[in-house]
């Protein structure tokens, strides 16, 4: 089992040595962008959207659209990598194709904003079953919470926002990852808590 372990060191240096020589940033792979800077983005768009209504204009989104193979380039020693520039999609608060999408972005992005400042963390599920009849399905909110991450070119986990795993663990448990995460299974379902430590 050990040396299962030391290939996967192997194999993730030479991944991070990939990058670099691929000319990408590791840090904007492996590393969360850091909670004020999230904050600063999530304000960033709503003060485009306020200057937009103060001009009696429409808001708008823009979002680098992911479903797109000319949004992204595959290279051999990493795999794929979002492209600089490339197919985008605007959703126009005043367009009824578009309308709803805009609306939940925007309610996503007010949770996200209170998980960021309080540096709380939720599951997406927590999210949606805070309100499952505005976001439909579960599927709706875990689309509408990857556009939000394009949207502010962020990590999802930088959003706070955690995928739910497939099984639960609840008790005295405690344990570290990788990047220094404390993770207190202790805590409720709902309640997730999350400590970097120094």
């Amino acid at each position: 089992m050990a040396k299962q372990y030391s290939q996967v060191d192997i194999l993730r240096v030479e991944l991070l040595q990939n990058l670099e020589d691929a000319g990408e940033t590791v840090t904007s792979y492996f590393s969360d962008v850091a909670r004020l800077e999230v904050v600063s983005r999530i304000e960033e768009v709503t003060k485009r959207i306020v200057s937009s209504l103060s001009k009696e204009e429409a808001p708008v989104l823009v979002l680098k659209s992911r479903s797109r193979w000319s949004n992204v380039r595959f290279n051999k020693s990493v795999g794929l990598l979002m492209t600089t520039g490339g197919t985008v999609s605007t959703l126009r608060s005043d367009c009824p194709s578009t309308a709803i999408k805009f609306a939940l972005i925007l309610k996503a992005l007010s949770t996200i904003y209170k998980l960021v400042q309080s540096d709380s963390y939720v599951t997406k599920r927590d999210i949606y079953y805070n309100d499952p009849q505005l976001f439909g399905s579960q599927k709706t909110l875990d689309a509408i919470v990857d556009d939000v991450s394009c949207l502010l070119k962020v990590p999802r986990r930088s959003l706070h926002v955690c995928a739910t795993t497939k099984g639960l663990i609840s008790g005295d448990l405690c344990y570290l990852e990788e990047d220094g995460t404390r993770v207190d299974c202790s805590s409720t379902v709902s309640q997730h808590h999350h400590q970097a430590l120094h």
